[in-house]
């Protein structure tokens, strides 16, 4: 196991006060690992972007070179530098590459833009939650009932909050503007942490989802 892996689970069960084997089981259950937050997905709509791109001037550069002269072609070969055959592979790997990150691309777009990692994450917690029986609520307790509206107060939002931060899932960019030592507007962005409060009002849905079902 990873020692990063091996460190975010073990967080995770101090958290939740449960044996890292189970919080494991869920982890993976729940495909943290693989779950987009929503950097990751800004992120892959521009690679994908990019890798079409390489691939339809790849593509068009095989084409053009198996156009050249049959006396080109000897030239090449001459040469012993087979250039058609070499853009023809990095043709088929741009291919897989795009095909990949078209079909995360519509699975993403399908999510409706959510925040699929937080709400992953989220859920795990939530089942963690119902494994050892522990109350999942999003009411403040009488200790929290003077926090501010945006803060998680009970147990269970505390958790959710605290798990986005241990798995490093990232919200939206947030952007800062300041100046600088000339005396200029600078626009800076900055990305932070998803907010738990989204995530965790989703899993209380789904709780209560799960719950009507068994009735």
């Amino acid at each position: 196991m990873d020692e990063q892996f091996e460190i975010v689970i073990s967080r995770l069960a101090k958290l939740v006060e449960c044996d890292p084997a189970i919080v494991q089981i869920y982890y993976d259950q729940h495909k943290i690992s693989e779950a987009l937050d929503t950097q990751d997905s800004s992120r892959l709509v521009s690679d994908a972007d990019k890798y079409s791109l390489a691939y339809d001037k790849v593509r068009s550069a095989r084409t053009a070179i198996s156009n050249l002269s049959d006396f080109e072609k000897s030239v090449l070969l001459i040469e012993e530098f087979e250039l058609e055959r070499s853009l023809k592979d990095v043709e088929a790997f741009l291919s897989k590459k795009d095909k990949t990150r078209r079909a995360m691309r519509a699975e993403f777009s399908i999510q409706g833009g959510k925040n699929v990692k937080a709400n992953a994450v989220a859920n795990m917690v939530l089942d963690l939650f119902v494994y050892l029986n522990l109350e999942i609520s999003l009411a403040k307790t009488s200790e929290t009932k003077n926090s501010q509206s945006d803060l998680p107060s009970s147990k269970f939002a505390i958790c959710v909050d605290q798990a986005l931060k241990i798995t490093h899932t990232d919200g939206r960019l947030n952007k800062v503007k300041f100046e600088d030592i000339k005396g200029r507007t600078v626009v800076r962005s900055h990305s932070q942490y998803a907010h738990w409060k989204a995530p965790a009002t989703q899993a209380v849905k789904l709780l209560k989802k799960r719950t009507s079902k068994k009735q």
